[in-house]
């Protein structure tokens, strides 16, 4: 993993926002409820973005809108993402760009580590 390309990423996500953008840092989920969070750190900026969009829509009849789930109906996901706010529909743009660009950071096969880990933070 080079960490030019870990740098890039979080300068990309601040450009649009990531760290100071309000509607990215809303409580996209319920109360009590299972979530997936990202947590970002770049110099002295830090961020954590969650929602449990992704957990419910693996069930086909459900969707999220505005950070709520409720039923399709005969819907179709789709359309009614499309007619959800502006703020929602921003979030999960940054949440598929977010995981996709962080999902290809991982190596496709890894050797398995012997003795200590010792890693070395930026300063």
């Amino acid at each position: 993993m080079n960490p030019s390309s870990i740098q890039a990423i979080l300068t990309k996500f601040e450009k649009v926002g990531v760290f100071h953008k309000d509607s990215f840092h809303h409580s996209w989920l319920g109360s009590d409820s299972t979530y997936h969070s990202i947590w970002l750190c770049h110099g002295d900026k830090h961020t954590r973005v969650g929602t449990w969009h992704k957990l419910f829509e693996t069930n086909p009849n459900l969707v999220v809108v505005n950070g709520g789930v409720t039923s399709l109906n005969g819907r179709n996901r789709a359309d009614v993402i499309a007619s959800d706010t502006k703020e929602f529909q921003e979030f999960r743009k940054l949440w598929s760009d977010l995981r996709s660009e962080l999902a290809a950071l991982l190596p496709k096969k890894g050797t398995p580590l012997g003795g200590p880990l010792k890693l070395e933070l930026p300063r």
